[in-house]
């Protein structure tokens, strides 16, 4: 089926799929719509979601469980309420997997919990969005193998335990090239997440860059984390690589507070208002190769038992 430009409006929900495939859904206007929200997906697969307005519904945007392999691509999804669905995100999926949400525009002047939020779902595909308004810009909880790429997130009012990307028991995830700016909150936060990938992201003008509570085996290479509250920090975090990243122009540049057996190589924290590196309560860690110039206080501290 092709369901084109047509008006949806103060409904109990806009479009809904049920146990229905391969069909787009393009240049639709969803909006003033109730519960779950504007375009709603369950048992689904296979279908596009394009070029639709998908504004100012009560519940979702759009509203995606147990449906694979559908496409969601170049909507505007802003200032949905999600006051009828816990997730409160413009785009929300559940056990979903396979799926691309490309190129869509998810703001808030309601704030909210998340732009994009994906929970218990697999090997999705984020990329190019562009995400403001909100608390978190996307949320990732108990999901695997997904790739976020390329997405622009800014203007977040988080507190200081969330995360432009927010990730929690999550493993195994690529975060890769996203502009993360201008924000209350971390510009990457992993929580209980194991082997995610952290590559060549630029981070500033936020809480800090990324922060690790509790999270293990993950990589953090070639990121630019200048100008935040703090570049990296770490927490209760193990067996860590810290390579080629910029930690300049904050407050640390790189923290570490009960995290051992970390490998912290090659990375620049110059000119932060307190310490290059600090280690409180670490240990075991490698450190080779870094540059610590221009730092307030030292260029590295060793505090409690580190």
């Amino acid at each position: 089926n092709k369901i084109t430009k047509n008006k949806v409006s103060d409904n109990n929900c806009g479009i809904y799929f049920n146990s229905s495939n391969n069909n787009k859904i393009s240049g639709n206007n969803c909006s003033h719509n109730y519960e779950p929200g504007g375009i709603i997906l369950f048992l689904s697969h296979g279908n596009i979601i394009e070029r639709n307005n998908v504004s100012y519904n009560w519940g979702e945007g759009i509203f995606i469980k147990s449906s694979n392999d559908n496409i969601i691509l170049s909507n505007d999804c802003s200032n949905n309420r999600g006051e009828y669905i816990y997730s409160f995100a413009q785009i929300f999926l559940s056990f979903s997997n396979n799926n691309s949400i490309m190129k869509n525009n998810c703001s808030s002047v309601y704030g909210g919990y998340a732009g994009i939020s994906l929970e218990e779902s697999d090997d999705n595909f984020v990329s190019n969005n562009r995400i403001y308004g909100s608390a978190r810009g996307i949320k990732l909880k108990n999901c695997e193998n997904n790739k976020i790429e390329l997405n622009e997130i800014f203007w977040l009012s988080g507190s200081i335990d969330e995360g432009g990307i927010d990730l929690s028991y999550s493993n195994g995830n690529e975060i890769i090239s996203n502009n993360i700016y201008s924000n209350f909150c971390w510009g990457i936060y992993l929580r209980n997440s194991q082997d995610n990938k952290i590559s060549s992201n630029n981070v500033s003008m936020s809480e800090g860059g990324v922060c690790l509570d509790c999270s293990n085996h993950n990589a953090i290479t070639f990121n630019n984390f200048s100008n935040n509250g703090c570049g990296i920090q770490f927490s209760n975090s193990n067996n860590n690589n810290v390579t080629n990243n910029n930690c300049s122009n904050g407050s640390y540049g790189i923290y570490l507070s009960s995290s051992n057996y970390n490998t912290i190589l090659n990375n620049n924290c110059s000119s932060n208002w307190f310490h290059g590196l600090e280690l409180s309560n670490s240990c075991y860690n490698t450190i080779i190769k870094n540059t610590f110039r221009d730092n307030n206080e030292a260029g590295i501290s060793f505090i409690y038992d580190s």
